[in-house]
C-alpha cells in the first residue's frame, strides 16, 4: 500500500499531464503562423486559466493529504483499541 504519498504523486501526475496536454494543444495550434496581438492575449488568458486549475487542484491534493493523515490516525487509534488498549483520555 502506498499510502498518502501515492495519492498525492498520482494526483500531481494525472494534474500535470493535464495542464501539459492543453498548454501543448494551445500552443501547436499557433505554431507556423505568425502570431498576432490578439494570439497572444488569448494564449495568456488560457494559460491564466490553466494555472487558476492547477491552484485548485493542489489545494485538493492538499486536502486529500490531509484526510489521509486523519484517516491514518483513526486506523491507529482503532488499532490500539483492538488490541486492549484504552483510547486517550481515559476513555474506552
Amino acid at each position: 500500500m502506498g499510502g498518502p504519498d501515492a495519492i498525492v504523486g498520482l494526483g500531481f501526475c494525472a494534474m500535470l499531464a493535464i495542464v501539459s496536454t492543453n498548454v501543448a494543444r494551445a500552443i501547436s495550434g499557433r505554431v507556423g503562423r505568425k502570431a498576432h496581438q490578439q494570439e497572444l492575449n488569448a494564449m495568456r488568458d488560457e494559460i491564466d486559466q490553466l494555472h487558476t486549475e492547477l491552484e485548485h487542484v493542489q489545494t485538493r491534493l492538499a486536502d486529500v493529504d490531509d484526510l489521509q493523515g486523519r484517516l491514518d490516525f483513526a486506523e491507529r487509534m482503532l488499532g490500539q483499541l483492538k488490541s486492549g488498549g484504552a483510547l486517550p483520555g481515559g476513555r474506552s
